[in-house]
């Protein structure tokens, strides 16, 4: 992990210019095409440069889920069930309607109280060419489309799976993969009339944790073996009638209905938190909260192979670097890389607040930006194989620490947490396109606090 970078440390004076006009010109709308080398160099300067500017959001309760849409926009998904467009000049917030489902079907563990509200949105993701969106919807089992940009809704992909959907990614502007709690993933296609032939689909359905071999493929039958819902989800519900479910949000239905053309099954129920599309090796790595990776064939939905993380323990993210060709794998106390070509792990540093977890990770050139659930974002240098220095304090890792957000303090803040100090985890961040401003979102990392977090920072 130790890499020559001497030349970033010498940029030149132009360069550091070009660094404020670039950052100029863009808010204007008009940034001039930047070098690879002022690209490097800027990720390594912008963290000590960044200030926050908090987003009121009210009494909404916990930013799971974020997007940059445009320069202007960025997209974002609640909790408590609200999908939100921020309008970064103005401050101005559009709440969208959710899509509900036409049928009404509600599975018989999907009833909440009032008090645990929805299970919400925990991600968000657009189509290649930006036409498409792809998140949650009422039902948090389901899988909801909107037409980008007039935000119209268009499809939900419904009756798949038993479980909240946990990650959403693209494989082409046609077809998409979701991942969810109930141990699945499932491919979904936006035709209106789907061909499965366009396809040649693995007919396994299981993904397997044993290395990868042709000749170990197994074929099972749809009665092989049967999948309920985790415990700890029918124990987080409580029953109601149908009426009431989701009864809060408005009512979409003129969407077109999505059924998904194929399934797989992680063994033991692992459940499915994050997804990440390799393109240039057309495969999805697949993580589940237990620490396996797998990686799917994007052509035939095929198992390639598997590898157990040695920090297993909340895995919740996943980043892919490019240029450097690694997998950042964010678990409770470590962040691991990995080869994307063979799984194996390249190294593995410590968060510094074990115990919190990392709670989000994206790379921006040689640089991985860390969301705690300590509420703190640090930026650790590949090149360098150390996390980035404190300018006043060398010995001291430069350290953004998210502010004070909207703690609602209801009866549960009362009972269980009065007088405690929790700082608003970062459970999302996002670069804009030019990679010089970070939006970070989040809240209080208890399951029992409500409340929220979003800043800009720049």
């Amino acid at each position: 992990m130790e890499f020559d970078y001497e030349h970033f440390s010498e940029a030149s004076y132009e360069d550091k210019m070009s660094v404020f006009q670039y950052t100029q010109k863009r808010q204007i709308g008009k940034p001039p095409r930047i070098s690879r080398k002022l690209d490097s160099f800027a990720a390594r300067k912008l963290p000590y440069l960044l200030k926050e500017k908090e987003i009121p959001l009210g009494t909404t309760n916990k930013v799971f889920a974020s997007e940059w849409l445009s320069d202007r926009q960025i997209i974002f998904g609640t909790k408590c069930n609200k999908l939100i467009v921020l309008d970064v000049y103005t401050g101005q917030q559009c709440r969208l309607p959710i899509i509900k489902s036409r049928t009404g079907r509600v599975y018989e563990n999907c009833v909440y109280t009032q008090s645990l509200s929805f299970g919400g949105i925990h991600s968000i993701a657009t189509n290649p060419s930006k036409t498409l969106l792809a998140t949650g919807a009422d039902n948090p089992d389901n899988v909801a489309l909107y037409k980008l940009p007039s935000f119209d809704p268009v499809f939900l992909g419904e009756n798949c799976h038993e479980d909240w959907i946990f990650a959403i990614a693209w494989l082409d502007d046609q077809y998409f993969v979701t991942g969810s709690r109930d141990s699945s993933i499932a491919l979904w296609s936006t035709t209106e009339t789907q061909n499965i032939e366009e396809k040649t689909l693995s007919k396994n359905v299981y993904l397997s944790k044993g290395r990868w071999r042709e000749s170990s493929v197994r074929h099972y039958s749809e009665d092989e073996e049967s999948w309920s819902s985790s415990p700890e989800r029918l124990d987080s519900y409580q029953s109601g009638s149908e009426d009431s479910a989701y009864s809060s949000v408005e009512d979409v239905s003129n969407h077109t209905c999505l059924k998904d053309v194929a399934r797989k099954y992680c063994q033991d129920k692992d459940k499915v938190r994050a997804l990440q599309v390799n393109e240039f090796k057309k495969d999805l790595a697949v993580l589940t909260s237990n620490g396996f990776i797998y990686t799917i064939d994007m052509e035939t939905f095929d198992q390639l192979d598997v590898e157990h993380l040695t920090y297993c323990q909340e895995n919740v993210c996943i980043a892919l670097s490019r240029d450097y060709s690694l997998y950042a794998v964010g678990s409770q106390s470590h962040i691991t890389f990995l080869d994307p070509h063979s799984l194996k792990s390249i190294t593995s540093i410590c968060s510094k607040e074990r115990g919190s977890g990392v709670r989000s990770v994206s790379f921006r050139e040689e640089i991985v930006t860390i969301g705690t659930g300590r509420g703190t974002i640090r930026f650790f240098d590949i090149r360098a194989g150390r996390y980035l220095p404190d300018e006043a304090r060398p010995k001291k890792e430069c350290t953004l620490r998210t502010g004070q957000g909207h703690l609602n303090r209801d009866d549960m803040y009362f009972q269980h947490f009065y007088g405690e100090q929790h700082g608003n985890a970062a459970y999302t961040h996002a670069y804009d396109k030019s990679g010089t401003r970070l939006f970070v979102a989040g809240g209080p990392l208890p399951a029992g606090l409500s409340g929220n977090y979003a800043a800009l920072w720049q």
